[in-house]
């Protein structure tokens, strides 16, 4: 697990490299949000400008929350109760996952080390999430591992992959917490001020949290991963009225290499 860590880190760190030269301007960022109608849609935006958003078309399911990208298949997933959806990246339709999974769901996070979507799942709602499981291509889950005692709830999930960790966030606690994503264990507890239902993604070519941290607001601000200090506040996303989950999609020169780590992973495990 160290050395396929290692590998994934070397390619990313030539990925930004390679975008460096985009990343002021390159900052592709998805909303889902629900507009002053109700219905959900799916904007984008340039992350250092959220008042230019374009709004890509409405999903067709008001109920949805959480997003994140899956390069595996070039979509965005969402859930709308025990649910899960593939959203379409330029139409915003969600169609839903051949199975539907008995569990709730809070917070997904593609995590590059692993190759895997993890949900923070719960088989009893509506108490808190104690357990992450492997989003299945059909839509079902596969439970992995129980969380530690320390994280007694999680809202929301991202995984950094510059740093090549995954964050859970409480608001509750108002903690950012990091968690190992082969065992659950608590590895690194931040405090921090959060609104309710914290809604955020990490940039994947600097490593910074991209955050709504009130979904009845749609104001974007940053946060440093390492300390949760805040850093700034970008603007209001045009679009929608409310955010009910922000991915980014890596830039192209940053896909590729993506790619290229997962072959080296697909390798190493057949070798």
């Amino acid at each position: 697990m160290f050395l396929q860590k290692r590998i994934l880190t070397i390619v990313f760190g030539v990925g930004l490299l390679c975008s460096s030269a985009q990343l002021h301007a390159s900052a592709d960022l998805y909303a889902l949000g629900e507009d002053s109608g109700g219905a959900v849609q799916l904007v984008n935006l340039d992350a250092g400008v959220p008042s230019g958003a374009i709004t890509l078309g409405a999903t067709g399911v008001n109920d949805l929350h959480f997003l994140e990208y899956d390069p595996r298949d070039d979509w965005l997933i969402s859930k709308a109760g025990s649910q899960v959806y593939h959203v379409d990246r330029t139409t915003g339709a969600a169609t839903p996952f051949a199975t539907s999974t008995t569990f709730d769901i809070q917070g997904m996070a593609f995590v590059t080390s692993l190759n895997q979507m993890l949900v923070a799942i719960n088989s009893n709602p509506p108490g808190p999430e104690q357990q992450i499981g492997r989003l299945n291509s059909d839509g079902s889950i596969t439970p992995l591992f129980s969380l530690s005692a320390s994280v007694p709830d999680i809202d929301d999930m991202f995984w950094d992959p510059v740093q090549m960790k995954l964050f859970a966030s409480d608001v509750q606690s108002s903690t950012i917490y990091e968690i190992d994503e082969v065992n659950g264990l608590l590895a690194n507890s931040i405090s921090v001020t959060m609104g309710e239902n914290f809604r955020a993604s990490i940039n994947p070519l600097d490593g910074v949290i991209y955050e709504v941290s009130n979904p009845d607001t749609t104001i974007l601000h940053t946060r440093n991963a390492s300390t949760g200090d805040p850093i700034a506040t970008i603007g209001t996303i045009a679009g929608v009225d409310s955010v009910r989950g922000l991915s980014f999609v890596p830039e192209p020169a940053t896909g590729l290499l993506l790619a290229a780590g997962f072959l080296l992973l697909g390798r190493r495990r057949v070798s």
